[in-house]
């Protein structure tokens, strides 16, 4: 265990039937991190939440938090709390005393309740809809109202499942900044579980990526996305270009390697270039964004002639599907930064120029 985690899970397995849920995870969380787990349906991420909540017992593996093994403990007298998807507020209740039920709960003085439900509709810039009811909210108000209750209570621990996939796409983008705020004014320790990327980028310090069960990589947001560890975690993440290919120069940082495309030439950092060799089948890994449009080739490294097959305009940039020798299929993304201006158009012969430092080579 690490000294530095306040939380840690330790190889933990969970099986429903014959299939594993979470299959033999590790994991440490810092003390007021805002942690999310990310991963697509069914992977295992609010399997893994739910038995740090102890609404599930591991088959096996401990959990710790703050020192302590809560694996056997029940969840009401675990240090944690947590939010679920459907905000499950209570509907013939107001809004002030959904964020007071489980201080009710607990038995505090009516004094000390009122002054916490003051505090927290304050803390989620709710002040005057104490006496509103659920369904005179709007659905950013009661996942506010949802939240309040979730921290009321003053856990250690917050874990929020999916808490802003009811919301639409403009609400949640701002909702996921009010989410950073109040977790840093609170320093609370944060686990979200969560199927968005976006999401996962925008709020997380630490991204833990969960596939069948498994941890895939940990990571913080831009390391996750520059430095995939796998071809898995490549793809996930956003949109990327793969091109297999043979290396064939190796010299120092250097690698040039054999693609339809025609050579290309990448950077290596030290890891990489100690797991390199002459001859190895490897897989290239191109971000869009990283791929410059020009109407002329450049003196450097890695310009190649392609055909624009399709565009799309996506108002502050432009997607582009390009198509080089081969049949090698790129695909890029360019800012628009100049208003109406349309420089290049489908079925235009351009030139596709990127970086050799810009290229991630994938070794797995």
């Amino acid at each position: 265990m690490d000294e530095h985690s306040f939380i840690s899970i330790r190889d933990i397995t969970k099986t429903f039937g014959s299939t594993p849920a979470v299959d033999g995870v590790s994991l440490d969380i810092k003390r007021g991190e805002l942690f999310c787990l990310l991963g697509g349906s069914g992977c295992g991420k609010t399997t893994l939440l739910r038995m740090l909540a102890g609404l599930e017992a591991p088959d096996t593996g401990q959990i710790f938090i703050a020192g302590q093994d809560v694996t056997k403990i029940a969840p009401t007298h675990r240090p944690v709390n947590i939010m679920f998807q459907n905000y499950a507020l209570f509907p013939h209740m107001s809004v002030g005393q959904n964020i007071a039920y489980g201080l009710v709960r607990e038995g505090l003085q009516a004094a000390t309740i009122s002054e916490r439900v003051t505090e927290m509709l304050a803390l989620v810039r709710l002040e005057g809809f104490a006496h509103r009811r659920p369904h005179q909210l709007s659905g950013g108000q009661k996942q506010r109202v949802a939240l309040a209750r979730s921290l009321a209570k003053r856990p250690k621990v917050l874990l929020l499942d999916e808490p802003l996939a009811a919301l639409d796409k403009k609400l949640r983008q701002e909702t996921q900044y009010e989410l950073m705020a109040i977790q840093e004014t609170l320093s609370t320790t944060f686990v979200v579980v969560t199927h968005d990327q976006e999401e996962a980028m925008t709020l997380a310090s630490r991204i833990g990526v969960m596939d069948n069960g498994r941890l895939i990589q940990v990571e913080q947001p831009k390391s996750l996305y520059e430095k995939p560890n796998s071809q898995f975690i490549a793809e996930f993440l956003g949109t990327i270009t793969l091109i297999p290919g043979t290396l064939t120069t190796l010299n120092a940082s250097i690698a040039v390697v054999a693609t339809t495309l025609g050579a290309i030439t990448v950077h290596l950092d030290d890891e990489n270039r100690e797991r390199c060799f002459e001859q190895q089948s490897v897989m290239l890994a191109l971000r869009p964004e990283k791929i410059r449009l020009a109407d002329c080739p450049s003196d450097g490294d890695n310009s190649y002639c392609v055909t624009i097959e399709d565009l799309a305009f996506l108002g502050d940039r432009t997607h582009y599907r390009l198509r080089g020798d081969g049949d090698c299929l790129l695909k890029a993304s360019q800012p628009n930064d100049h208003r109406f201006e349309d420089k290049f158009r489908s079925n235009d012969k351009v030139w596709a120029q990127f970086n050799p430092k810009d290229v991630m080579i994938l070794l797995d």
